[in-house]
């Protein structure tokens, strides 16, 4: 689906460019770690974060799992409730200028060792959609000047002044880190509507900021693109990425198993869901599933009982724990599924298979 297609305004610290970009219609969800630091922001502010969740039925726990998958709404409303509670209409700026690269996982390891800026922004666009399901990434070179965007798979995002100030702040704050000298900019695009105050948007750009435009996107040369990483390791490189492709595989029952994981604990994995995550209708995943010789259930089976073996081998939690960690409702749900595929009870292959850190005894199963 193409959603958005502009050109720079005249006037615009940028050249008179076009620029294109496709979404996948997928699932809108994005990683707890995306909004990293936030607890701490709002009582910096005089706020009280387990209120703020309270109020959309969330648990003060909520963003303690960086993992976790939620909704690209909650995010939303979460970033707005901030803002409109603790009086300060630039949280979602404020938000992106503290946050680390870190919070991107092992893809922020592998991108610190990319050569080049050029480099990192290509791993960035190939590999985001493993940290966030929910936005695309994407580059244009043209005439000598680049438009690197970041746009979200539902449209109702670009409303969002306080998303769109911390999809692009944290974007930058990326950046810079991946310099000697922060990026020179040439302007900087931002949906949503414009602020009363635009002044602490062109400090940390250090550029013209256009509001209300089809997407987020920093424009700047494209010599800059050529700029080295310090402190990047091609051999350090290798390694990172064989170990993300290893754990965050590109073939689709790799992609699967990855979607799958992280919505166990919601309970509610489904071939609906899944297919939705990775912008396929379900019909579509059951069949491309079958041509590899796998099925959907028999996967996600697969996947909830390893979790477990895990979480028996590894850890004192009681199976009416790791029931609910694994995405059952019932305990005995899972001790049917388990002994079918390890051929012993929960408790048996625990008393089995306990680790040497884990052999003192545990709590009532």
């Amino acid at each position: 689906m193409l959603i958005a297609i502009f050109r720079s305004h005249p006037g615009d610290a940028a050249s008179d460019s076009w620029v294109s970009i496709k979404v996948k219609t997928i699932t809108p969800l994005v990683r707890a770690s995306s909004l990293s630091g936030f607890n701490e922001l709002v009582r910096r502010h005089g706020g009280t974060p387990e209120h703020l969740l309270a109020q959309l039925s969330l648990p003060a726990n909520f963003l303690d799992e960086p993992d976790r998958l939620i909704l690209l709404k909650t995010k939303i409303e979460l970033l707005e409730l901030a803002a409109r509670h603790c009086h300060c209409p630039g949280f979602g700026l404020q938000l992106g200028r503290q946050q680390h690269i870190s919070i991107l996982g092992p893809l922020g390891i592998l991108v610190q060792q990319c050569e080049t800026i050029g480099d990192a922004l290509q791993m960035i666009a190939r590999y985001i959609h493993h940290h966030i399901l929910a936005m695309d990434i994407v580059h244009e070179e043209k005439e000598g000047i680049v438009y690197c965007g970041a746009v979200y798979t539902d449209l109702r995002a670009s409303g969002s002044r306080q998303l769109n100030d911390l999809t692009l702040a944290s974007g930058y704050k990326f950046l810079s880190m991946l310099c000697v000298d922060p990026p020179k900019l040439r302007s900087v695009f931002l949906s949503g509507p414009a602020p009363r105050d635009p002044e602490p948007y062109t400090q940390l750009f250090g550029a013209p900021v256009a509001f209300e435009r089809p997407f987020n996107a920093m424009v700047f040369d494209a010599l800059f693109l050529d700029h080295r990483v310090p402190g990047a390791s091609p051999p350090m490189r290798r390694i990172v990425r064989g170990y993300f492709d290893q754990h965050h595989p590109d073939d689709l029952p790799g992609r699967t198993r990855s979607v799958i994981r992280s919505m166990l604990p919601y309970k509610k994995v489904n071939l609906v869901g899944v297919a939705g995550c990775l912008g396929m209708a379900p019909r579509t995943l059951q069949h491309q599933l079958a041509q590899q010789g796998q099925a959907f259930q028999p996967l996600v089976d697969e996947i909830r009982i390893q979790r477990a073996c895990a979480y028996l081998a590894e850890s004192h939690l009681s199976l009416t724990d790791i029931t609910s960690l694994v995405g059952y409702t019932q305990q005995s749900a899972l001790s049917r599924c388990f002994k079918r595929l390890k051929g012993v009870s929960p408790a048996q292959w625990r008393k089995q298979h306990r680790t040497t850190r884990f052999n003192s005894p545990v709590g009532p199963q």
